[in-house]
């Protein structure tokens, strides 16, 4: 049987997506699933197995990576927007170290998380995009 593990990234009180992983079953396949939060006592530790990291920040790129080889995970699942572009930006370092990122590009990332930009590059396909306003109407 082989092994594959999980860490999910910010995870803080995200019980019902650990919940939902713990039904996964991939046969001859054993999952370990770890949640990391920079909060020791963050709610999720009753139900998965907590490891506390540091803010992902480029300072502590270093100490991140070691947590990953340390816990030999394969996949990471951010969790939180604030954090994507830091998973992306240090992905191809992680592919290298047989960890893989389930997180979008970088140039996709910065066109899906400003509202007005993504708006800007949208307007003009097929299905409109939600229409966005830099000043409130009158």
């Amino acid at each position: 049987m082989s092994q594959i593990n999980v860490l999910i990234s910010s995870a803080s009180n995200k019980a019902s997506l650990f919940k939902i992983l713990d039904r996964i079953a991939i046969p001859d396949v054993e999952v370990g699933i770890f949640a990391a939060d920079i909060d020791p006592m963050a709610p999720v530790r009753s139900i998965a197995n907590l490891v506390e990291m540091p803010a992902t920040r480029d300072q502590n790129w270093t100490q991140i990576r070691q947590i990953l080889i340390s816990l030999s995970i394969d996949l990471v699942i951010p969790t939180r927007d604030d954090e994507l572009v830091f998973w992306a930006s240090h992905r191809e370092k992680l592919s290298e170290l047989g960890v893989r990122v389930a997180v979008s590009s970088i140039d996709a990332l910065e066109l899906s998380l400003d509202k007005l930009v993504f708006f800007e590059a949208t307007k003009n396909l097929p299905i409109m995009p939600i229409p966005t306003f830099t000043e409130a109407s009158s």
